[in-house]
């Protein structure tokens, strides 16, 4: 995301501007946006109407977002990259719930009083949500359910990289398992 080469100010400037990125990420997985591209680029016009939404608003969200490398945008047409494909429900790693989650409107009041936890060493979430992150997931239903749908995802997602980062040191822990029982049954 950022540049090797970048200037101080274009640092602080890419930083302090920063959140509005993120934000449409949000917005874009709220909507289900990548669910509503299929495999073949579309225009922004044509997601917009399928979506409910103002298609300049989705241009200008969706050409922001590519800029990252969240979908493309070539053309006049957007289309699906490996990370907006993570967005879609039916990716078997799918990484919307978190997204979604991250977004939840009541943890950017939190984020904005980050300075009270330096100055305290209180947790934000303490001061700016009753009961914390716990008791307002506990009383809100909906934040609680995409709540625990982001964590099953991002635990499926972390498994599944577990896995295939050993799944050939396995193979080859079993090839050699057979090779000693092997060569143990001809000594025996």
């Amino acid at each position: 995301m950022f540049a090797t080469q970048a200037t101080p100010v274009d640092t602080l400037l890419q930083i302090s501007g920063g959140a509005v990125l993120p934000r449409c990420l949000h917005a874009v997985a709220n909507l289900g946006i990548a669910d509503a591209l299929g495999d073949a680029p579309q225009s922004a016009a044509t997601l917009a109407a399928a979506t409910g939404t103002n298609s300049e608003a989705l241009e200008r969200m969706l050409r922001l977002l590519s800029a990252s490398g969240v979908f493309s945008h070539r053309d006049g047409l957007v289309g699906h990259t490996a990370a907006s494909r993570l967005l879609r429900a039916d990716h078997p790693q799918s990484m919307r719930a978190l997204v979604r989650m991250f977004g939840l409107p009541a943890f950017w009041p939190v984020i904005g009083e980050l300075e009270h936890s330096l100055r305290t060493g209180v947790p934000a979430a303490e001061k700016v949500l009753a009961g914390g992150v716990w008791g307002y997931l506990s009383s809100n239903p909906e934040a609680s359910r995409i709540f625990d749908e982001a964590m099953t995802s991002k635990a499926y997602g972390q498994v599944t990289g577990v896995v295939g980062a050993y799944a050939s040191r396995l193979s080859v822990s079993l090839e050699t398992l057979g090779e000693d029982a092997a060569t143990s049954c001809r000594v025996f």
